[in-house]
């Protein structure tokens, strides 16, 4: 069971944005990397887009990707069933067959699902770190690794990341653990890639930031 410290602050990295509302070439492109992955279409082409983007924009992912990183993909707010879409799995599958990882490991497994944060109006009332960690298991045993990174399609507030994070920190408290998505939120968009490093907090009961 997951400790306070394990709920610290978790480094994490994100390439793309999207707009809701916006109407600029920068925003369409960013709500078609959006659906492209919640549908799992195309995840080649989004990392060829990641690869090219981070060369255009002089972008690092030193400590995040790269040919020595162990990828562990977050799981879907609710178990999955049999071969069911898994986003976040076939993107770290192409991060790895593109170079950017060392191998793809499924450490997380949701046992219950959570709430749907995108139906849910006010930000206290989405499901917390907590609740995340609380509704996930390690399945097995990771063996020959001093840092894992966590990838996912999108991230808003940071909750389901931070919650993740919190799981594997308290079953593996030697090594570090850090976060990768693809995409943000983002309004006034002038470019899709919109790469940006920074930390997912939480303060408070169910406060959570990824800024």
């Amino acid at each position: 069971m997951p400790s306070p410290s394990d709920f610290d602050p978790l480094l994490y990295r994100v390439h793309f944005a999207y707009s809701v509302r916006g109407t600029s070439e920068a925003a369409v492109r960013g709500r078609t990397v959006r659906d492209w992955m919640k549908l799992g279409r195309r995840p080649e082409a989004i990392v060829q887009r990641l690869r090219e983007g981070s060369a255009t924009h002089g972008v690092s992912f030193g400590g995040y990707l790269g040919p020595d990183a162990l990828l562990v993909p977050v799981p879907r707010r609710a178990p999955r069933r049999g071969d069911a879409l898994w986003p976040a799995l076939e993107l770290c599958d192409q991060l790895r067959d593109a170079g950017l990882g060392r191998s793809v490991e499924t450490l997380l497994r949701r046992e219950r699902a959570v709430p749907k944060s995108s139906v849910i109006l006010r930000a206290a009332d989405r499901p917390s770190p907590a609740t995340h960690a609380d509704s996930l298991s390690v399945v097995r045993a990771l063996l020959d690794a001093e840092a894992v990174t966590l990838v996912d399609d999108v991230v808003t507030r940071g909750s389901t990341m931070l919650g993740c994070a919190a799981v594997l920190r308290a079953a593996y408290p030697d090594i570090t653990i850090r976060g990768f998505a693809f995409l943000r939120r983002l309004e006034g968009l002038s470019d899709h890639h919109a790469p940006h490093e920074g930390s997912i907090s939480m303060s408070g009961e169910n406060i959570v930031q990824a800024r």
